[in-house]
């Protein structure tokens, strides 16, 4: 007689996890058509005053892609202790990478000799280019390797979402083990290995492009973005898991069949 509470309670619960993963699907949807028309508009947002920021994140070496809109056209965004009166709105938008790693400079031979007592220690930073000319040469530059690298991440959390949506409405209906879900699983997979083959390369081009950007402003040999392949290439073990899984499923779906004919 226990059972059957227990599964009228989990039913609901199920049903609950997957209206919340509907939900979390249209939230993402919603960024990702988001992220497309920010992207289009993006040199014309600067010269309105906004900001926009290509950074890399340090545990797990993915470049994100964030824009700013400028919301009060009176606030000045650019490095001056107080905003110059002559100053146009067209000055105030800015692009900011990195962060970029400061290493210390080998001695040149010219002139005099190491002082060993004084030394520059790693530091990280940003770079920052204000006013219209020189923020947009750095968005042209970096920017579609960024968006494109962004979308990939919106688009393996949409599939994760959409593959748990699918397996919990499975379970609510007592049938996990079916060939749809096999087939989900090894299209989510085989996608997130996609993705994440993808993400590495543009992560290594806008690591280029943004220290090729940058160089001619900085000594040279000081100043670079790091480009860990390691760590980007966590989603494609995620998707080689998710085949392994995939098998798993198909081993259960074989085996209940199995086990219909026995009966």
């Amino acid at each position: 007689m226990n059972p059957a509470p227990s599964r009228s309670k989990s039913v609901p619960l199920i049903k609950l996890l997957r209206f919340a993963c509907a939900g979390l699907e249209i939230l993402i949807a919603v960024g990702l058509i988001a992220l497309s028309f920010t992207a289009s508009i993006a040199e014309s947002s600067i010269r309105s005053g906004s900001r926009i920021i290509i950074s890399r994140d340090n545990r797990t070496s993915d470049f994100s892609y964030v824009i700013h809109l400028a919301r009060h056209k009176s606030v000045s965004l650019t490095n001056l202790p107080t905003p110059s009166p002559g100053a146009s709105i067209s000055d105030k938008g800015s692009v900011s990478l990195g962060p970029f790693s400061l290493k210390d400079m080998e001695p040149s031979g010219r002139g005099a000799a190491r002082d060993r007592d004084v030394q520059i220690r790693d530091a990280e930073g940003m770079v920052v280019f204000t006013g219209t000319g020189k923020a947009i040469d750095a968005l042209r530059a970096v920017k579609w390797p960024a968006v494109i690298g962004e979308a990939c991440a919106i688009l393996c959390g949409l599939g994760f979402f959409e593959i748990l949506r699918r397996l919990l409405l499975s379970a609510e209906k007592g049938n996990l083990f079916t060939d749809a879900n096999v087939r989900s699983l090894r299209v989510f997979g085989l996608l997130l290995i996609v993705l994440g083959v993808v993400r590495v390369a543009v992560g290594a081009v806008l690591a280029g492009r943004m220290n090729a950007h940058v160089a001619p402003y900085v000594a040279e040999g000081t100043a670079v973005v790091l480009n860990s392949f390691i760590a980007r290439t966590s989603v494609v073990i995620s998707g080689a898991v998710m085949l392994l899984l995939a098998e798993v499923f198909r081993e259960g779906l074989k085996f209940r069949r199995d086990s219909d004919l026995t009966i």
